[in-house]
C-alpha cells in the first residue's frame, strides 16, 4: 500500500517540496483507505467494504469537498 502511495504520488506531484501534501490512512475494517490531499485536490485509494461507508463518507465530508482521482486497487 505503502508503495503504491509513493508511486501515484511520483506521477502527480512534480514538486512535492513546495505541495501542501496530507495522506491519511482509515481503518475500514479489511484493510486501510488511504486518502491523498495535494493543493486541494483529493485521492482516494480503497474504500473498504460497504459497511464502512458511512464512516468513510463522514470522514471524506469532513477532509474534503470532492474526490479528483478514486483508485480500486482490487475488486
Amino acid at each position: 500500500m505503502k508503495k503504491a502511495v509513493f508511486l501515484v504520488m511520483l506521477l502527480f506531484l512534480v514538486d512535492v517540496a513546495q505541495a501542501d501534501l496530507s495522506v491519511h490512512f482509515l481503518d475500514v475494517g479489511q484493510g486501510d483507505a488511504a486518502l491523498v490531499i495535494c493543493d486541494g485536490e483529493a485521492m482516494l485509494i480503497d474504500g473498504g467494504p460497504t459497511t464502512a461507508s458511512q464512516f468513510l463518507y463522514t470522514y471524506l465530508r469532513k477532509e474534503t469537498d470532492s474526490l479528483s482521482v478514486l483508485i480500486a486497487t482490487h475488486p
